[in-house]
């Protein structure tokens, strides 16, 4: 019985710690499947790239970028619900 009960409490405790980080990888999957729509033959997918950094880490990592005619596009992904509201000048 006490070892169910351990067994129980470590998966909550797992699951409190990986939960937003799951979330965060299933809305991450959301999008490259729906990049994966796009016409190849005018649109590059990169996806979950690795770039050296200039800040205070050694890299940063970039979800999704898109190369087409039309532009670069660089897409990072959060898995909110609801509105975001900024601008390109504010911190948060």
């Amino acid at each position: 019985m006490w070892g169910f009960v351990i067994v129980i409490f470590i998966s909550i405790f797992l699951l409190k710690i990986y939960w937003p980080k799951l979330i965060g990888k299933s809305g991450e999957n959301f999008v490259k499947r729906k990049l994966k729509e796009l016409n190849p033959q005018y649109y590059k997918v990169l996806n979950d790239l690795l770039l050296p950094s200039s800040g205070n880490t050694v890299t940063t990592q970039i979800d999704h970028v898109v190369v087409s005619n039309y532009g670069i596009f660089v897409i990072e992904t959060k898995n909110y619900e609801g509105s975001i509201y900024g601008s390109e000048g504010q911190e948060y």
